[in-house]
């Protein structure tokens, strides 16, 4: 039969080591529950913490910190993030002595069982109710400092400054303050001149470039100044609207017997126009304080388009002029200061193959010739003015279009 007096101490020391957590546990649950019951007995929670109300305003320190930025809308002008405020007073009526209750040094309490700041943030782009959740819980040190950590979805009211779309920059205001209390009343501090980023997630489509905080004496200011990130919009959207630009110019290189000229220019047009809508409906149809002058540009990539497109059937109808039908002279010179063709005094016999300009020397003036005869003493086609006046309007376009794109990338850039 087995000795059971030997392993006696060691079973004692097993059933002490098992007892003696619970009766700490025990023990700091029942100081726990004497200093809940000793603090919350007569507190009225309406009532707000100070000694001294009418010769000095009760303390309130505020600061933020951004966890992200949710979205913004400039079509809602919405403006959404996701943070937290950390708030913080003294509440003398909060305080107690650890000593006496087994060391304990934190309480906590539910939001609706102690007072808190009935706080609201102004432009509320939804709801605009206190903040807080009643369930929720901060947290007192036995010296009477109280900790609350607001995390919330906070949507506002933001009106886009969209002049430079898209190489804009942002700013947008959240101002917390205490309803129903005035600075003398309660004053609003803050210890930090900066949002706390430490765990901030960036943004895909903005850059977030600095959050002031500004306490004023009834609020606390936030304001977030943000630059877009264009690589999207330059990418997709920007270049391939230069490119349909230069790809404008070739319809003048277009060989006039393919009948592709009006066709091919009128199909830039309608791309250029769909990229105007397109742009259009990611802006707000809002005309103040600037409409984008990445809209003039398009406005004005659609004009000269236009343009193009008037001078396109302009060309074509040159081409295919008779070609017995006289030549005004100053078409003539032009032709001869684009291509240095010499002049060829006397008859030019009538080719099927050109539309040639003849001068009669006898200087007996039919009726139905052109009264410009006697300066159209040169051997040139209507094809020679079609090719002169193709050369033209490729050098004016490619100008315009050179001057307006630089000039808009100049006004982006240099601001």
């Amino acid at each position: 039969m087995m000795n059971t007096d030997t392993y006696k101490p060691q079973i004692g020391l097993i059933m002490l080591a098992l007892i003696a957590p619970m009766e700490i546990v025990c023990n700091n649950s029942t100081y726990m529950t004497s200093l809940h019951r000793s603090l919350l007995h007569g507190y009225k929670t309406a009532v707000r913490p100070g000694n001294n109300y009418s010769n000095k305003s009760f303390p309130l320190n505020a600061s933020f910190g951004l966890l992200l930025i949710k979205s913004f809308e400039e079509l809602k002008s919405r403006f959404s993030i996701v943070g937290t405020f950390f708030i913080s007073w003294y509440d003398e009526r909060l305080t107690w002595d650890p000593s006496k209750y087994d060391g304990i040094s934190t309480m906590h309490f539910l939001e609706k069982d102690v007072w808190i700041p009935p706080l609201r943030y102004s432009i509320a782009y939804t709801n605009n109710d206190l903040l807080g959740d009643p369930l929720s819980i901060l947290s007192f040190s036995s010296d009477g400092i109280a900790k609350w950590e607001l995390s919330n979805i906070f949507d506002t009211v933001c009106n886009a400054d969209i002049s430079y779309y898209p190489f804009d920059n942002q700013t947008c205001e959240i101002r917390l303050f205490v309803d129903g209390y005035d600075y003398r009343e309660i004053h609003v501090h803050t210890r930090q001149n900066t949002a706390d980023l430490t765990y901030y997630i960036e943004n895909s489509e903005w850059e977030l470039i600095i959050i002031d905080v500004n306490a004023k004496p009834d609020s606390l200011m936030l304001q977030f100044s943000l630059k877009r990130r264009s690589a999207f919009i330059v990418v997709n959207m920007m270049l391939p609207l230069l490119s349909l630009c230069i790809l404008n110019m070739f319809v003048f290189v277009l060989p006039v017997d393919s009948g592709e000229r009006v066709g091919f220019s009128i199909t830039i047009l309608l791309s250029i126009s769909v990229f105007m809508s397109i742009v259009s409906d990611l802006l707000p149809n809002a005309s103040s304080p600037n409409i984008a002058i990445f809209c003039y540009l398009l406005l004005l990539d659609v004009i000269i388009s236009g343009l193009i497109s008037i001078c396109t059937i302009l060309s074509i109808k040159l081409y295919t002029k008779p070609k017995m039908e006289c030549i005004p002279i100053f078409l003539c010179i032009l032709q001869k200061c684009l291509n240095g063709k010499k002049s060829t005094v006397g008859v030019v016999p009538y080719d099927a193959r050109l539309s040639t300009v003849t001068l009669d020397e006898t200087n007996h003036v039919d009726k139905n010739e052109c009264k410009e005869e006697k300066a159209a003493d040169v051997g040139i086609s209507w094809t020679d003015i079609g090719h002169a006046f193709d050369k033209v309007c490729i050098f004016m376009f490619s100008i315009l279009l050179t001057t307006v794109h630089v000039t808009f990338f100049l006004i982006m850039t240099v601001r």
